[in-house]
């Protein structure tokens, strides 16, 4: 009897590399789930996570509570609203309408909605939609935003109230995130469906890959197994606003799902299950800002690393709620972070978080999450006085110990400034929105806010001089050239 002399040591080396790669496993599960209970312990983070590799998961698992009222944690099968990675989906059904010669990517809006305004609606084309260079502005950017939430809309009547105004920049010339553009979208799939928007995402997407966990979130509905959202703001948490989120925020970020779900969607894109190669590739083509359609694709070659990452990625924000997947094509690993806090002091998303676990799952250096400085010194202000914790900002900046985190500092001042503001303590909100200025000397932003406290305490003439400050450093703040004529007149 012939055997092969060879088959007993190829049987050796495949149970050796299987019980080397479980190993290996193991440990980025062990390395993973301890880097992300340091996140929790700071209060930086509360959700579920999910890490692949080809398909294969590396971690899956739920950290803090979904829901705080009865104290329940979050599980791998928890459903989170994702928010604008949603707007993937929507791309993804635009395609499908594409590939089947439905809809043309350089037609206009007015060829699929002939009821939007015809002295934009046929100048704005689908791809520009898509890659946010419609030149349209964004509802989310509204004064009265908060207040439109809570309304019940068709979609017809919020294209033609909230998502019909003037351009704010020409069609195709600069990238500006449009929440309006994707809301258009939804409008338009519904339109040549002839089916409401949810309908078509369940049997286009949803069906087809097997995401039993996920849909649009409709008004009134009873999610089950669906997390609470929750705003945390300087060491309290609340609940977040409401919002109508069918109605008011839909195709642009409307979804639910879950870890696992996105992982079905994650390898689906690695098929044709719900669109061809070639209409893939032109889904995921880069275009201003690195933006595709529904998605930011970026290529990074790093040092450690003998391959050139080729990420594709989103991060989605809303009330108590904080999403983000990153998907690294030439190696298909997948990060998806689902979580319900939303820091209040900050719209910060979840990349600190996902980019150290990249650098876990490839064995690169990364450094452990700290205290934000900013937090650390609010609380100092809330429980003692404003020239304590700028005090204590000043000293721990100067010591340069290591022992907080200092990125962001722009936005989580101004957030602060705001919150003071708001809770009617002018004469502290000042300071901090003072300091600001220092700090960032060539920020528009600061010296907009900085003169916004400043009207609001009654300080006229300081108020006039920040304003001019803002647009000297930024001839296009419309907001600071308002308030600067309105103060001028009185």
């Amino acid at each position: 009897m012939r055997t092969n002399p060879y088959r007993f040591i190829y049987a050796c080396i495949f149970v050796l590399l299987s019980v080397m790669l479980r190993a290996q496993t193991a440990n980025e599960n062990q390395q993973i789930d301890k880097l992300v209970k340091r996140f929790v312990d700071l209060d930086q983070f509360s959700g579920s996570i999910l890490v692949a590799k080809k398909g294969n998961i590396v971690l899956s698992k739920g950290y803090g509570l979904a829901n705080r009222e009865w104290n329940v944690a979050n599980a791998t099968n928890t459903k989170f609203r994702i928010a604008s990675l949603t707007k993937q989906f929507t791309a993804m059904l635009v395609m499908q309408l594409y590939q089947e010669g439905k809809i043309d990517l350089s037609g206009h809006i007015s060829d699929y909605l002939p009821y939007y305004r015809k002295d934009i609606g046929t100048r704005v084309t689908i791809h520009q939609l898509l890659s946010h260079t419609s030149g349209l502005g964004d509802f989310g950017s509204r004064d009265d935003f908060w207040e439109i939430c809570k309304t019940e809309y068709a979609p017809r009547e919020f294209v033609e109230k909230y998502c019909s105004g003037n351009l704010e920049a020409e069609p195709g010339l600069r990238y500006r995130y449009s929440n309006s553009g994707y809301y258009i979208l939804g409008a338009i799939i519904e339109s040549l469906r002839a089916k409401p928007h949810h309908e078509v995402l369940k049997e286009r997407i949803l069906d087809v890959i097997g995401m039993n966990n996920s849909g649009m979130e409709m008004r009134k509905e009873v999610v089950g197994g669906q997390a609470s959202g929750y705003n945390l703001q300087y060491g309290k948490y609340t609940k977040p606003d409401y919002v109508n989120l069918y109605a008011v925020i839909f195709s642009a970020g409307g979804m639910y799902s879950t870890v696992g779900d996105l992982l079905k969607w994650d390898r689906a894109l690695y098929t044709e299950q719900l669109l061809s190669n070639k209409n893939l590739e032109l889904m995921f083509k880069p275009n201003m800002e690195k933006y595709a359609y529904g998605i930011v694709v970026n290529k990074m070659k790093i040092p450690e690393l003998a391959f050139t990452s080729d990420f594709s990625s989103h991060t989605g924000a809303i009330n108590g709620f904080r999403s983000i997947i990153v998907r690294e094509s030439s190696q298909q690993q997948v990060i998806i972070i689902l979580g319900n806090t939303a820091p209040g002091s900050t719209i910060v998303d979840l990349s600190p978080l996902s980019n150290k676990i990249y650098s876990v799952v490839n064995g690169l250096h990364y450094e452990n999450p700290k205290p934000e400085i900013v937090q650390a010194m609010a609380l100092k202000i809330i429980n003692g006085s404003v020239d304590e914790g700028i005090s204590f900002y000043r000293k721990e900046k100067a010591q340069k110990n290591g022992r907080f985190e200092f990125n962001l500092i722009e936005g989580e001042l101004n957030t602060l400034g705001y919150y003071l503001l708001s809770q009617g303590k002018k004469a502290e909100a000042l300071e901090i929105f003072k300091l600001n200025t220092t700090e960032f000397p060539l920020s528009w932003n600061v010296f907009d806010s900085y003169a916004e406290a400043l009207e609001a305490a009654g300080q006229k003439k300081d108020s006039i001089k920040n304003y001019k400050r803002s647009i000297e450093l930024n001839a296009d703040n419309t907001h600071a050239k308002e308030r600067l004529k309105l103060l001028t007149e009185k």
